[in-house]
């Protein structure tokens, strides 16, 4: 069924990138069996927001939700690499990174390099004798962010109800492991308490760290606190006596 799944997609994938139907079983083969990057293709490649689409919408099994608007988010805060590194080398702890934030040293990054970058040889990449394409960081990003996107709707289960801007917020935060990482500012929001959960969220020693030196970990917290903010004291202003949704 999963084989099956990625055929689908793959069809998906290929066609909205407008590669005739004669070459498919090209791109079949090379997807499936001998390298992805020894295919020619020359026309355009599918922008991110369509991939993110196309990939997300199977996994979550979310019917005709557009989660364009949270994958540029994401690659805005991610920054793309094409070649492996460590997005902060004070903290004398390795962190190889990829793509858009994905860490290479998960338990799961050479499994996922397998299912959806089978040409991709992951060893050379983690060692940075082997540069991504664009397309392989979209397909690689698209992937993971689906994940994401599902653990997200899982730990928050009113997820669905809220509005764009904190759907966005909170995958934000499961993408840089704030939600399973905070399970007190996990439950505050689930309870309705979004002004606590804001207050909590930054009571971490990531954030006090980031004061001096990661601004951009800084800047990223602070922006998913003042969201939480933003949907309590709207809430309030509707006179609402709960921050859950209805």
């Amino acid at each position: 069924m999963k084989r099956l799944t990625n055929w689908i997609l793959l069809g998906a994938l290929t066609l909205g990138a407008g590669i005739r139907a004669d070459k498919f079983g090209d791109v079949v083969d090379g997807w499936f069996g001998g390298s992805k990057r020894e295919i020619e293709i020359t026309e355009p490649r599918i922008i991110l927001e369509e991939r993110v689409n196309l990939y997300v919408k199977p996994i979550v099994e979310a019917e005709k939700k557009d989660y364009s608007g949270i994958a540029r988010h994401i690659e805005n805060m991610e920054g793309r690499r094409t070649k492996v590194y460590d997005p902060n080398n004070a903290d004398n702890f390795d962190e190889p990174t990829i793509g858009i934030g994905h860490y290479m040293g998960r338990g799961d990054s050479k499994e996922t390099f397998r299912e959806v970058l089978p040409g991709v040889n992951w060893d050379s990449v983690y060692r940075g004798e082997l540069e991504l394409t664009d397309d392989e960081v979209d397909v690689l990003f698209a992937h993971d962010l689906g994940i994401y996107i599902e653990r997200t709707r899982r730990l928050m289960p009113h997820f669905d109800s809220y509005p764009e801007y904190l759907k966005t917020t909170l995958v934000d935060m499961s993408y840089r492991g704030d939600l399973v990482g905070s399970p007190k500012t996990r439950k505050l929001m689930n309870d309705g308490d979004f002004f606590g959960a804001a207050r909590e969220y930054l009571n971490s020693r990531e954030y006090r760290e980031s004061v001096n030196g990661m601004l951009g970990i800084k800047n990223r917290m602070e922006e998913n606190q003042r969201n939480m903010i933003r949907w309590a004291m709207e809430l309030n202003t509707k006179g609402k006596k709960s921050n859950i949704p209805d």
